[in-house]
């Protein structure tokens, strides 16, 4: 009897590990962030994906809300997934800030594989304002496909 509770315990156990594994594997936990845009740029034509390039800085109060909320949300998490997600600090790359006409963070391009821009938005997103861009920059994405 005892020797039947600890198997019928080890597959419960490990039925509850297959299916984290799984659910792991199929969706995303967390925004992965690349940090050069010319990166994101080659792995966007590789997995044909448009980027969402987020310009921030450590001192914005809004840019550190979005990254510690709006981009902590299971829905922007699970949108990130079909994007190239760049963050970019504009005190590091302050070239690449100019080049793209950032005034203000946060400022959010969206991108084609081939670097031309499909939308701008500018400020603070919460994660409902940003799913409805990220849908808005997909479809737009698939239009010019």
């Amino acid at each position: 009897m005892r020797a039947l509770l600890v198997v019928g315990l080890s597959l419960a156990l490990l039925g509850v590990v297959v299916s984290q594994s799984t659910k792991s594997a199929a969706e995303p936990t967390e925004v992965k962030w690349i940090t050069k845009l010319d990166e994101g740029l080659k792995l966007a034509k590789s997995q044909n994906k448009p980027l969402l390039v987020d310009f921030a800085a450590e001192w914005c109060g809004p840019c550190q809300r979005m990254l510690k909320g709006t981009y902590k949300d299971p829905s922007v998490i699970k949108k990130s997934a079909s994007f190239v997600m760049v963050l970019i600090d504009i005190d590091k790359q302050q070239d690449l800030a100019r080049k793209h006409n950032v005034e203000a963070v946060p400022t959010m391009l969206f991108l084609r594989p081939d670097g031309t821009q499909i939308s701008r938005a500018v400020g603070y997103k919460d994660a409902k304002q940003l799913t409805e861009l990220m849908d808005s920059a997909l479809r737009a994405a698939a239009k010019s496909k």
